[in-house]
């Protein structure tokens, strides 16, 4: 396996965006050929050195609570 990458977001549409963008700049940098497998939860890539790479994005929900408590410190 090649490098891995997981992106966290607080709501599920803002993490499958998120992951849309890489593929974006993927396609930007004209590398579309390189993606092997993308869907809303995951882009598998074939990297420069062999290996197969994989980015994932999954939403975190984080109770309100928890977040006003990291907040008011």
């Amino acid at each position: 396996m090649g490098c891995e990458v997981v992106i966290f977001s607080p709501a599920r549409r803002a993490s499958r965006k998120l992951l849309e963008r890489v593929v974006e700049f993927i396609r930007v940098l004209d590398c579309e050929d390189r993606i092997c497998e993308f869907n809303q939860e995951a882009c598998r890539i074939d990297a420069f050195n062999g290996k197969k790479s994989l980015v994932r994005s999954f939403p975190s929900e984080l109770p309100i609570t928890l977040l006003a408590q990291k907040l008011s410190y």
